[in-house]
This record gives structure tokens, sequence and C-alpha cells, in this order.
């Protein structure tokens, strides 16, 4: 009997610390209904929940709970406790709340159960920015795969929708032609009366610069949250959402090439203002719609500029060319030269087309099976790499000539160049590319890794480089690279540098925030790696920007042995490979801050401490929470607003007050600082506190934060042993 009262004395002592890191205390009966609730967060929402629960079973206040709950209820009757079980419920606006749930059986003196007690700690903020960072990848993912893109965006509206629980979204795009915005793509839920009427009745509705909040948002370029739709005056469908029984609407602004040329428009039954992370949610989607519209758009063109191209074939050629018997090269005049080169023209007279350093698609034994059967062929993609290392494409046709004695004469035909068609398209691929490679990246270094590595592939660059922002410093260093083996130490001798606003080709990056290209380093008087760069037989260089939010955060620097100027494309290029590197390490960052938020508050709730303190920059105390062993009129909300030197106290004297205030106002940590309090009965209470000073982001003093426990027993037996 007594061994079975010491484990329960000290499951007690256990459930106590527990309940101190919480937010929530609760008991319940042996028919397992609630006969003790208690909020320690003075949430109004929550206090008004714990009253309706109490003398209820959990599973019937409304409370669901991960796994279900027979498997839970087989664990209750089993008598068993329960650690950390994920709980939630759906309020009213259509919310949740989110609770994790840990629970210890209670047994009287003779073993008999009693009931369970526990602990509940509020979890919300955390499952929201879970959910929003799935979504923002999910809606990334999707939109970086080739679809169409209609579907593509009412998809992303459903999973916006269903994730945080819209009735209808649209998307509202730019129609070039009258002015005005004209939705592209929507969804609604199927389950609604009404909404189908709402979407198809605006089928046909525009929206011109200031009217509706459509053109409203569109004009304004801002956000914008609207309670009742069915009473403000600027709204243009009011009868129509009034029949769908749509109240609230969240619109937000689509950019794209540096303006609005689009809305994002969600509408819902319930009055539900949108939470800060949910608003910064709905910007990355925003982004990401419009990266994706913009994307589609220079596909769009690139396919239409096809089209008309191939339209036109038989019409407009750069330049004519005539082959003899033996296929070699007797004739090629036109009205633009070969790749602008005259003499590559006087070079290829006299030559077989394959002894010219042209590559073909398929092959050359292909190409020739072809010739030798004298067959016409049409569109065949050709390309020649130039001093520079870049490609040269050309689309050739041609069909075989016979003398009057049918007697084969040779080949004539006509060659156009395509470089900029195959730039286009290889630059849309490579953005496609960068887009997956971030999306199914696990951490920040792969993914840039393999961004690196994707793009010195894709442009035959040697090797890359990136350099992070420290923002504390305002300079570039070397963060990561991706190279081939034989580059091992210009990586390593890259890790050493430094660069400052205006310092070298990624100094002068970050002064003026646009791409930046050196033709010879050896002869750049910008570039200060100079030596570390011949020594690996490196010259040309290209660098640009890596942008999150509208500020620069890094820079990516790719390096190649042969002299090369960036073409406008790539440059295009860069600045959405940019942009979409920049968001993914921003997201990234994210990510880990909340991993380590969590770490801490784990850490925390570990931690074997009495009560638990926080004060301002100015020592008053902001936080205190305290079991129900220790005094209310000393640590309740009278002390809150307070420094610890403004309570009464019994010990110590104004010299150790005096002491402690020069200790905390050095901002140095602080150790078992003991005191006394007269309780209102007359009895003295004494305290030991520890605790660390606080310190914002950007170095600014916040406060204090620690721990205290009572030490009465303590003192009172060194007054005995003294």
């Amino acid at each position: 009997m007594a061994k079975r009262i010491r484990k329960t004395a000290r499951g007690m002592a256990r459930t106590v610390v527990s309940n101190l890191s919480s937010d929530w205390y609760w008991e319940q009966d042996a028919e397992l209904r609630f006969t003790r609730v208690q909020v320690r967060s003075g949430d109004p929402v929550e206090q008004a929940l714990a009253e309706k629960i109490l003398g209820r079973k959990r599973w019937e206040t409304g409370i669901e709970i991960e796994g279900g709950w027979d498997e839970h209820r087989a664990a209750l009757e089993a008598r068993a406790p329960f650690r950390d079980v994920l709980m939630w419920r759906e309020l009213d606006d259509g919310s949740r709340r989110y609770v994790l749930t840990s629970g210890d059986p209670v047994f009287d003196a003779r073993g008999r159960f009693t009931g369970y007690r526990g602990i509940g700690r509020d979890i919300t903020a955390q499952k929201r920015v879970e959910r929003l960072l799935r979504l923002e990848h999910r809606i990334m993912r999707r939109l970086a795969q080739t679809s169409e893109p209609q579907a593509a965006l009412a998809w992303a509206l459903q999973a916006l929708c269903e994730t945080e629980r819209w009735d209808c979204g649209e998307i509202w795009t730019l129609d070039e032609r009258t002015g005005t915005l004209r939705r592209y793509a929507h969804w609604f839920d199927p389950a609604l009366d009404g909404a189908r009427d709402f979407i198809q009745a605006s089928a046909e509705v525009t929206f011109a610069p200031g009217a509706g909040l459509v053109g409203h948002v569109w004009q304004s370029g801002e956000p914008l949250w609207v309670g009742d739709i069915t009473a403000d005056p600027r709204v243009l469908r009011t009868s129509i959402a009034q029949r769908a029984g749509l109240v609230a609407a969240m619109l937000f602004p689509i950019w794209t090439t540096g303006r609005v040329t689009g809305v994002l428009d969600l509408t819902s039954r319930r009055m539900r203002p949108p939470h800060k992370r949910v608003q910064q949610a709905l910007h990355v989607i925003a982004g990401m719609i419009g990266q994706y519209l913009e994307r589609t758009a220079a596909e769009q063109a690139v396919r239409e500029s096809e089209a008309r191209f191939r339209s036109l074939t038989h019409l407009s050629s750069d330049w004519y060319w005539e082959q003899d018997p033996e296929l070699r090269f007797t004739r090629m005049e036109g009205r633009e030269a070969i790749f602008q080169d005259p003499s590559l023209r006087t070079t290829l007279i006299g030559k077989r087309r394959w002894e010219t350093g042209l590559e073909v698609e398929g092959g050359w034994p292909a190409h020739r099976a072809l010739l030798d059967s004298r067959q016409t062929f049409h569109d065949v993609l050709m390309w020649r790499e130039m001093d520079d290392g870049t490609l040269r494409y050309i689309c050739v046709s041609g069909e075989p000539v016979f003398r009057p004695s049918g007697e084969f004469a040779g080949y004539r035909g006509i060659g156009r160049n395509v470089t900029d068609e195959k730039r286009a398209e290889q630059m849309l691929k490579l953005e496609h590319k960068v887009a997956g490679l971030l999306a199914e990246a696990e951490d920040s270094a792969s993914g840039l890794r393999n961004v690196i590595r994707a793009v010195c592939e894709a442009e035959n660059w040697a090797c890359g480089r990136y350099f992070r922002l420290d923002e504390s410093a305002r300079v570039l260093r070397f963060h990561d690279a991706w190279a081939p083996p034989e580059l091992g130490k210009y990586i390593e001798g890259s890790r050493r540098l430094v660069y400052a606003t205006g310092e070298g080709l990624a100094g002068k990056v970050l002064a003026s925030g646009e791409p930046l290209w050196s033709q010879d380093g050896r002869f750049d008087p910008r570039v200060r790696e100079r030596a570390l760069a011949e020594g690996s037989g490196l010259r040309g260089a290209f660098l640009f920007p890596v942008i999150s939010e509208a500020r620069l955060v890094g820079v990516l620097s790719f390096a190649s042995p042969k002299l090369r100027e960036p073409d406008k494309r790539l440059r295009d290029a860069s600045r959405v490979i940019g942009s979409q590197v920049g968001q993914f390490l921003q997201r990234k960052l994210a990510e880990e801050a909340l991993r380590e938020s969590e770490e801490r508050f784990r850490s925390l709730t570990q931690m074997s401490s009495d009560f638990f303190w926080e004060t301002d920059e100015a020592h008053r105390f902001t936080q205190l929470v305290h079991g129900p062993n220790y005094p209310d009129e000393y640590m309740g909300r009278a002390a809150l607003g307070k420094t610890a030197w403004e309570i009464p106290s019994v010990s110590p004297d104004e010299a150790g007050w005096a002491a402690l205030r020069m200790h905390v106002d050095q901002r140095l940590s602080l150790r078992d600082f003991e005191f006394g309090r007269r309780l209102s009965g007359g009895s003295v209470r004494y305290f030991a506190v520890s605790g660390e000073p606080r310190f914002a982001g950007d170095g600014r003093f916040i406060g204090y934060r620690g721990v205290g426990r009572d030490i009465t027993e303590i003192m009172l037996a060194r007054e005995r042993m003294s």
C-alpha cells in the first residue's frame, strides 16, 4: 500500500509539473464525465467551450479525435495513460481549434479507479502554419506540371477553398481587347444550394477599373476583406450573392509583368476575418497564380508564333541553298547570311553538311539514309556550337533535283534561323524544371544545388555558386554550390569569399539588384577572385539576384571557360528563376523556424519548474503561469504590469532589490535569486527565480523569461539549522 501511495504521489507531481506548461487542465470522474476544466489562456472562446463540456463525456461534446473515438475509448477502458492525442472542434465561423491532450488515470488509496485528469495544449497556430505550407506546396507542384491552364487553376481554387472552408473561388483576368476583367477560372462547393446559380450568373460579368469589389482591388492593387457583401455599396452582385447565401469575401490582386492583371476572389457563407498567416499564404498563392498565368501566356505566345511560322514555311525563308550530286554545297544566298556571318557561308561551299560541324536531330546516319533514297525533307532541326559555347539552331527543308534525263543532280532547299524560338522553348522548360525541383526538394540545400545543376546543364555553364546575404553585416557570404569534381578546388577556394556592397561582381549585383555578366574575368577590373578563376580555367561569368518579397536575399553566380554573353531570353529567365529560388528559400526558413519553435516548446515542457514568468523591456511582468498551490495575490492578475520590486516583500532589503535592478539592466542571466512574500494570512513564502534576457531578431532587448520555484521549506530548514 505504501509503495502504491508513493507511486501515486510521484504521478501527481509529474502531472502538476506538466500542468504548468499547458493551456488547459481537466479532471473527469469514474464515468469519464468532466468535473473540472481550467483554462489558463484567458481566451473567452476557450472559456465558453470549457463551461459547455462540464458534466459530459468528451465524445459527447462535438470534439473530433485523430484515429477515431473507438480506439481512444478502448484505451480509456483499459485505464491506460495517453500522451499528445490530437483533438479538434469546429467553431461556428467554420474555423477549427486544435488541442494536444494528455491524461493519466487516477486511483484512490484502495486502488479503485476514480477517473482521469490531464492537460491540453492549444496548437491551432502550429496546425494552421502546417496546413497552409502544405497547401502552398500542393498548389506550386500542381501549377509546375503541364496541364490545361483553366483546369489547373480550378484545381488550385478547389484545394484553397476546401483547405480554408471557402464556398466559392474565382480568378478574374484582364481581357486586353475590352480593357476589363473577365472570369478565367472558378470552383464552387456543389453541396451549397445556389452556388451553381451564383457561378453561372457570373459567367458573363465583367469589371471595369474601380467597379465592384473586383474592380476596386484591380485599381488599388491591395487585398480587400469584406465581412458582409450584402451590405457593402461597392458590391455589384448583391442579389446573386444573397440567393446563394454568400456573406463574406476576401480578394487578392494578381500581379504579372509589374502590374495587376487579375484578381483572386473568395466568398463564404460565414463571416470569418482571415488570420494574418492565412493572408500571408493567400499573398504567396496569388503570386504563384500570377507567375503561372505569365508563364502560360508566354507558352501560348510561343505556340501561336510557331503556328504562324509554319503557315508561312513555303513563303518565307532566311536563305536558299543548293548541293551537287555529291551533296556538296554549291550555292548559298538569301536575305540573311547564316547566323549573320558571311565568312561561314564561304566556308561551307564545297563541303557536305555533316562535314561542317553541324549536328542534326536524330543523328546523321538516319538523315543520310533519307538523302540516299532521294526523299524530300521538311523542317529538320540542326544546330551548331559557336565559339562562345552557345548553340545556334536552324530548320532546313530540301527536295531532290533531277535533270531532264532523270539523272539525280543534287538537292536544293531553304533554311531558317530558329534560335530565338528554341531559346524561348528552352527557357520555358528550364523555368518549369526549376519550379518542379523546388516543389519536390526536401530541404533548402538539396533544392538549391539541384537548381544550380539544372541551370548549368541547360546553359553549358561549368559550375554555379550561391552567395547568401548576411543581413546583419550587409555582406554576401558563400553558402552553397554545384560543380563537377574537377572544379573542387575552385569551390573550396570560394568558401572564404565575402562581398560587401559594390565589391566584385557579386557586390555589384547586391548594389544594383540587376543581373550582371563578365565576358573575360582575366581582364575585368570588377573581378576579385581572378587568380582563383584562372587556376580553374574559368573566364566568362553570369550573376543574377535571388529575390524574396521584393528584396534581395542572395546572388547566384555561374562561370564558364568560354567567352559568352547571356542573351536577353536568359536574362529574362534569370529574373523568374531568382524569384522562384527566393520564395523557396524563404519558405524553407519559415519551415525551419517552425520546427525550431516546436523543439523549444517541447524542451520547455520537459523542464522541471514550479512556475513560468516573462517580463517586458521595462521588467514588468507580462505573464505568470503557476499551479493552484501558489498565492494568486502575488502571482495573479494583480502582479501583471508591475516589476518584482514593486510588489511588497519581506526580503531582500532595498539594497538587494537595487542589486537585482542593476543586474537585469545589464542584460545578464539570472540564477536562483531569492525573495520572500508575506501572504494575507500572515505566513511568509519564499521563492527562487532564474531567467535569461530575450532579444528580437534585430538585436533589440524585449525582456526576460524564466522559471521559479517555492523554497519555503528550504528556508525554514536553514533557519532551524542556524
